[in-house]
Protein backbone atom coordinates (compact mmCIF):
# COMPACT_ATOMS: atom_id res chain seq x y z
CA UNK A 1 0.00 0.00 0.00
CA UNK A 2 1.38 3.37 -1.03
CA UNK A 3 1.84 6.06 1.58
CA UNK A 4 1.22 9.64 0.50
CA UNK A 5 3.18 12.53 1.93
CA UNK A 6 0.76 15.40 2.36
CA UNK A 7 2.30 18.87 2.50
CA UNK A 8 -0.47 21.50 2.47
CA UNK A 9 -1.80 23.28 5.56
CA UNK A 10 -4.14 20.30 5.94
CA UNK A 11 -1.24 17.79 6.01
CA UNK A 12 -1.43 16.82 9.71
CA UNK A 13 -5.21 16.38 9.58
CA UNK A 14 -5.13 14.50 6.27
CA UNK A 15 -2.47 12.15 7.63
CA UNK A 16 -4.41 11.47 10.82
CA UNK A 17 -7.68 11.04 8.87
CA UNK A 18 -6.15 8.41 6.59
CA UNK A 19 -4.59 6.64 9.59
CA UNK A 20 -7.96 6.69 11.37
CA UNK A 21 -9.78 5.16 8.41
CA UNK A 22 -7.09 2.48 8.02
CA UNK A 23 -7.30 1.69 11.74
CA UNK A 24 -10.97 0.87 11.18
CA UNK A 25 -9.86 -1.78 8.71
CA UNK A 26 -10.98 0.10 5.63
CA UNK A 27 -9.17 -0.14 2.32
CA UNK A 28 -8.53 3.57 1.96
CA UNK A 29 -5.92 3.48 -0.83
CA UNK A 30 -8.02 5.19 -3.50
CA UNK A 31 -9.36 7.77 -1.06
CA UNK A 32 -5.83 8.52 0.19
CA UNK A 33 -4.76 9.13 -3.42
CA UNK A 34 -7.72 11.44 -4.03
CA UNK A 35 -6.99 13.30 -0.80
CA UNK A 36 -3.43 13.74 -2.07
CA UNK A 37 -4.99 15.45 -5.08
CA UNK A 38 -6.91 17.72 -2.72
CA UNK A 39 -3.68 18.40 -0.82
CA UNK A 40 -1.92 19.40 -4.05
CA UNK A 41 -4.90 21.54 -5.05
CA UNK A 42 -4.66 23.42 -1.73
CA UNK A 43 -0.98 24.08 -2.39
CA UNK A 44 -1.72 25.34 -5.90
CA UNK A 45 -4.45 27.62 -4.55
CA UNK A 46 -2.08 28.93 -1.85
CA UNK A 47 -4.44 27.97 0.98
CA UNK A 48 -2.75 29.22 4.16
CA UNK A 49 -5.41 28.63 6.81
CA UNK A 50 -6.51 25.03 7.52
CA UNK A 51 -10.21 25.72 7.13
CA UNK A 52 -12.61 24.24 4.59
CA UNK A 53 -14.31 27.32 3.22
CA UNK A 54 -17.29 27.23 0.89
CA UNK A 55 -15.16 28.65 -1.90
CA UNK A 56 -12.46 26.00 -1.46
CA UNK A 57 -14.87 23.08 -1.31
CA UNK A 58 -16.98 24.40 -4.19
CA UNK A 59 -13.95 24.89 -6.42
CA UNK A 60 -12.45 21.44 -5.70
CA UNK A 61 -15.75 19.62 -6.08
CA UNK A 62 -16.90 21.53 -9.18
CA UNK A 63 -17.58 19.39 -12.27
CA UNK A 64 -14.55 18.94 -14.50
CA UNK A 65 -14.45 18.66 -18.27
CA UNK A 66 -15.55 15.24 -19.58
CA UNK A 67 -16.18 13.96 -16.06
CA UNK A 68 -19.16 11.79 -15.20
CA UNK A 69 -21.45 12.85 -12.37
CA UNK A 70 -20.43 9.84 -10.24
CA UNK A 71 -16.78 10.93 -10.20
CA UNK A 72 -17.74 14.40 -9.00
CA UNK A 73 -20.08 12.90 -6.40
CA UNK A 74 -17.23 10.74 -5.13
CA UNK A 75 -15.07 13.84 -4.61
CA UNK A 76 -17.93 15.50 -2.73
CA UNK A 77 -18.44 12.47 -0.50
CA UNK A 78 -14.73 12.19 0.21
CA UNK A 79 -14.47 15.84 1.23
CA UNK A 80 -17.64 15.52 3.30
CA UNK A 81 -16.08 12.64 5.24
CA UNK A 82 -12.94 14.67 5.82
CA UNK A 83 -15.01 17.66 6.99
CA UNK A 84 -16.88 15.45 9.47
CA UNK A 85 -13.55 14.16 10.75
CA UNK A 86 -12.31 17.74 11.23
CA UNK A 87 -15.39 18.50 13.34
CA UNK A 88 -14.96 15.39 15.47
CA UNK A 89 -11.19 15.78 15.83
CA UNK A 90 -11.45 19.46 16.70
Amino acid sequence: MKTYSYSSVFAPKLTSYVAYKKSLGLNFETAARKLFGFDQYCIAQAVSIPMLTKELTDSWTAPRANECRRTQTGRCQLLRGFAKYLIIDG
